[in-house]
């Protein structure tokens, strides 16, 4: 989005701010990945760094800080995480289940995008509101992780270096990427929320069969519609119609 507006925002989060967030990319060969965007100059923060212990053993990853100040990751579990291992449970979905050839991107074995990371303030709060109110499932739950002596913290997802992340929880609604909650404390961390003409604004787009159906049915359960379902016309975008919702996030849900 290019917005311009009164009051905005002219400064981004960091990944530890209530309003932190990042887009996880899927792909087959983190090295080969990584190797290619350091041969074209990309920003990379420390790693590839597995996780070599609990529910998330199993994946590698890597974030890289973007010309606009915002963060994307590449993620890799070729043979799952211990999470799937264990009986039972709804697995997350992943870009490996459309297959693994990567047809619309020149970085090696990019797939898509594997879930989007967002940091809230409560986290225990916006997992109920995501299972309570869509229906989403939460397969994977782990965490601390933290540095209390070194700069690790700083190198790995550029916050502070006595940030700690107090829980990572990765919910699944539907087939697509899955949202990866954050319960970040900071000493310098940014307690507001942003403005969707902001800098650094996001929200998440779920797609519905049909808009009339889907608002009337999440507004009972939700009640914070925004204005709509507002119908596009004419331009590229004809034929498609949203509705935006506020959430207790610090995003929006559309």
């Amino acid at each position: 989005f290019k917005y311009e507006s009164p009051g905005q925002r002219h400064d981004m989060p960091l990944n530890s701010d209530w309003t932190g967030h990042h887009v996880a990319f899927y792909v087959t060969d983190i090295a080969q990945a990584v190797e290619y965007m350091d041969s074209r100059g990309v920003h990379r923060l420390f790693g590839p760094f597995s996780v070599a212990a609990g529910p998330a053993e199993g994946q590698t990853i890597n974030y890289f800080k973007t010309p606009w100040n915002s963060y994307i990751e590449f993620i890799s579990y070729p043979n799952g995480m211990a999470y799937q291992h264990q009986p039972g449970g709804t697995p997350l979905w992943s870009p490996k289940e459309n297959g693994l050839d990567s047809v619309v991107t020149k970085v090696p074995g990019l797939l898509g995008i594997d879930h989007v990371g967002l940091t809230v303030p409560n986290l225990e709060i916006a997992a109920q509101w995501l299972e309570q109110k869509l229906g989403f499932v939460n397969p994977l739950t782990f965490g601390p992780f933290a540095d209390p002596v070194g700069n690790f913290m700083t190198q790995l997802v550029d916050v502070n270096p006595r940030a700690v992340v107090e829980q990572i929880r990765v919910l699944r609604g539907g087939n697509g990427p899955g949202i990866e909650l954050f319960q970040y404390t900071s000493p310098d961390q940014d307690q507001s929320f942003r403005r969707n003409s902001d800098w650094g604004a996001h929200h998440v787009a779920l797609y519905v069969d049909s808009i009339e159906r889907g608002v009337r049915a999440f507004q009972q359960v939700a009640g914070t519609k925004r204005d709509g379902p507002l119908t596009l016309t004419s331009g590229p975008a004809a034929g498609q119609s949203i509705n935006y919702f506020a959430t207790p996030l610090g995003t929006d849900v559309e």
